[in-house]
């Protein structure tokens, strides 16, 4: 599968050679082309499809039917014959930057990843302009992370997948087989979600499709293992909480992804039964009964009640006052509420108790609400802090040169905006930074106030 970049040098043999197969092709070569071509404007991909083979197979020296072929394939989902063809149509050419892309994107989708980065190594070396060596440099890191990770998944599936086919059988192990086989399940899905946090940023929906596919088959496997468990104690409150946890999780991600309504409210309608049982009963352990009250939080946030949410969240924070992520979650349902005040009183109880631990998320939600309040320096100061906390991320740098737009810094502003443009970034990052560009330069166009 592997390939070497051409050193591009023609051979007049070769050459001679190339233009004598040409010449034998009939009709020639660049009007099958060109028909193809039209048949696929059209929509009629079979017949373009058919068209491309035949001229593929009378003229193999036309590179460009392969190539076409390959992103067809591409398209389609049909990722080994994608691969084939664009392969084949490269073999010994320099090729363009989207053709070795589409070949990568191909390996990748086969998860061959090695190949893969050999595909993007010649993209790189043709890259051309401002986006496309920037575009290589992501692919290559995203595909290196993904190589990582395949690696991991496969040693996870070699320890346990001995297991993985015997969920009915599951429940003649011991309780300590239950807990190791779990912690994996969660691991799995771990990995699964990181994988499609990379096919995201890649432009891979085949292989996210795919992913998330994976993702809700270990949901449901880890969910009917919880049930087992629970059935063989089913006054183990804390095997309660693990099964709700998990149904919470099912509901968010049918919502999310799949914008299934009618499955989130499935799982939900299990989890409810479960949380309330363990409210009413965990009365002598208060923390295991606020992480039921958490949970009754999801679920109605699921539901859009924010009224319901706020409720149980009080609840959470009167059971373990000691966990202080309860009044960020408070100041969020307040915020939703159109309540700023409260969210700013909530959110501030909240930072004098974790501000060392506090996300990055946790410091620009804070922010946005200081800049609502009108109080943008001290928003300042909080998304210094979350640049703090996640230095190589895109947003809260963002968020900071909004703020200092905001403030009439641009000295700061501009200084900021440079360090960022140096850093590798998406075409929608980019697009958000040429916005914030665009209004540096309006502000620095207006005269200073006499």
């Amino acid at each position: 599968m592997g390939m070497t970049c051409p050193d591009y040098r023609v051979r007049l043999p070769l050459l001679v050679l190339a233009l004598a197969m040409l010449c034998a092709c009939q009709p020639a070569p660049e009007s099958e082309y060109r028909a193809a071509e039209g048949l696929l404007a059209r929509g009629r991909t079979d017949l373009a499809q058919a068209k491309l083979e035949r001229l593929a197979a009378d003229c193999p020296e036309f590179a460009s039917a392969n190539l076409l072929l390959g992103k067809l394939h591409l398209s389609r989902g049909n990722f080994p014959e994608a691969e084939r063809r664009l392969a084949a149509g490269l073999a010994g050419r320099t090729g363009d930057f989207d053709h070795w892309i589409a070949l990568a994107r191909a390996r990748l989708a086969l998860e061959q990843y090695p190949p893969a980065l050999e595909a993007l190594d010649c993209a790189q070396a043709v890259a051309r302009g401002p986006l496309e060596p920037l575009m290589a440099r992501r692919w290559i890191a995203e595909t290196s992370r993904l190589a990582q990770l395949n690696r991991e998944m496969a040693e996870v599936a070699l320890r346990f997948g001995r297991f993985a086919d015997h969920v009915a059988a599951l429940d003649v192990f011991a309780a300590a087989a239950f807990e190791r086989f779990d912690a994996d399940l969660v691991a799995l899905i771990n990995l699964h979600l990181a994988m499609i946090e990379s096919f995201t940023r890649l432009n891979l929906p085949t292989r996210v499709e795919s992913a998330w596919n994976q993702v809700f088959r270990l949901n449901n496997r880890r969910i009917q293992e919880l049930e087992a468990r629970l059935r063989a104690r089913p006054d183990d409150l804390s095997r309660r909480m693990e099964l709700a946890s998990a149904h919470l999780s099912a509901a968010k991600r049918w919502a999310v992804v799949r914008k299934n309504q009618e499955k989130m409210e499935e799982h939900l309608l299990r989890a409810d039964p479960l949380l309330s049982s363990i409210i009413a009963l965990a009365t002598e352990t208060p923390s295991l009964r606020a992480r039921a009250a958490e949970g009754a939080v999801s679920l109605y946030l699921m539901r859009n009640r924010l009224d319901d949410a706020e409720l149980w969240i009080t609840k959470a924070i009167e059971w373990d006052a000691q966990k202080p992520e309860y009044r960020y979650t408070r100041a969020q349902i307040e915020e939703q509420r159109g309540r700023p005040e409260a969210a700013l009183a909530s959110m501030q109880a909240y930072l004098a108790e974790a501000s060392p631990t506090a996300s990055a998320d946790a410091w620009l939600f804070w922010a946005r609400l200081l800049r609502g309040a009108g109080r943008v320096e001290e928003a300042l100061a909080a998304a210094d802090q979350a640049v703090a906390r996640a230095s190589e991320e895109f947003q809260p740098r963002l968020v900071r040169i909004q703020l200092l737009l905001s403030a009439g810094r641009t000295g700061p502003a501009r200084q900021a905006i440079v360090e960022l443009a140096r850093r590798d970034l998406d075409p929608p990052e980019m697009k958000q930074l040429h916005e914030l560009q665009q209004l540096l330069l309006k502000l620095e166009a207006v005269p200073p106030p006499p």
